[in-house]
């Protein structure tokens, strides 16, 4: 589950509309796992779900919507395991992001440890990837309307829309 972040968000300092709807998903996610019973989960959110300052539009803490949802898990017989920072550029995405990870098992299964990061500057590590990496060949190619070139080496990429056309603002 990856619910929306915008109200737990540290950026978030006036607050959004829809923050309470969007802050309630993390709590509907403990309904599909009800629903769906699955053997193993995960939840990924940002930071701010851990603060335990600040309420919500909804009067509530950031954390008590982590908190209600672990509760949930755990009444349910799921064994967890948080994982209150990991930044994704140390994982293969090229963006220094940091976030809380939660692992759900239910009893009978091993729970997942935290993933150990597999890009770095650790000798024993893959060298961290760059937006420029992941994207860096597009530079030199026009974007069209349908979103769609043709890089070097003959693959293709999709999402390379062309400013001001009807698919570039749907993808803003």
């Amino acid at each position: 589950f990856s619910p929306p972040c915008n109200g737990f968000s540290a950026v978030n300092t006036s607050g959004g509309r829809n923050d309470i709807q969007n802050n309630n998903c993390t709590l509907e996610c403990i309904d599909t796992f009800r629903l769906r019973d699955p053997n193993f989960g995960t939840m990924e959110n940002v930071l701010g779900l851990l603060h335990v300052t600040g309420i919500t539009g909804a009067g509530r803490t950031k954390v008590s919507y982590l908190q209600e949802f672990m509760a949930g898990l755990l009444s349910m017989g799921y064994q967890i395991r948080l994982c209150k920072k990991l930044t994704a550029v140390h994982y293969g995405d090229p963006q220094e992001r940091d976030r809380v990870i939660l692992f759900a098992a239910k009893r009978g299964y091993a729970l997942p440890e935290a993933p150990r990061p597999t890009h770095g500057d650790e000798p024993n590590l893959r060298k961290i990837v760059t937006v420029r990496d992941a994207i860096g060949d597009l530079e030199d190619i026009e974007p069209t309307e349908d979103g769609i070139v043709i890089l070097n080496g003959g693959r293709e990429a999709r999402g390379h829309y062309l400013t001001g056309t009807k698919l570039a603002e749907k993808h803003v």
